[in-house]
């Protein structure tokens, strides 16, 4: 999952605002997609896609498999080992 967030005391509110904009146009969301990888919820890019692309079931798997995923909302003790090794990643 990805998100777009405006600190509130970010300096250029309207330049966040224009950026998030900007990545939601389904042009560039299939960009975003092609580049990445990443599934994106706007099924408007699904029309700039190549056919390749929008019927990969590894970026875009079917019902059946998503259904036996998990989605975890709470890791409780475990977010200590995520932050440890998110920092590590991100030298």
């Amino acid at each position: 999952m990805d998100n777009f967030v405006i600190p509130k005391d970010a300096e250029n509110k309207d330049a966040a605002y224009a950026f998030i904009n900007f990545i939601l146009e389904p042009e560039n969301q299939a960009v975003l997609v092609e580049q990445i990888g990443y599934a994106i919820p706007n099924l408007a890019a699904l029309d700039h896609l190549a056919p390749e692309v929008r019927d990969s079931e590894v970026i875009f798997p079917p019902a059946e498999v998503k259904q036996k995923g998990q989605f975890l909302t709470d890791v409780g003790e475990a977010v200590a080992i995520y932050e440890k090794y998110w920092l590590e990643l991100k030298k």
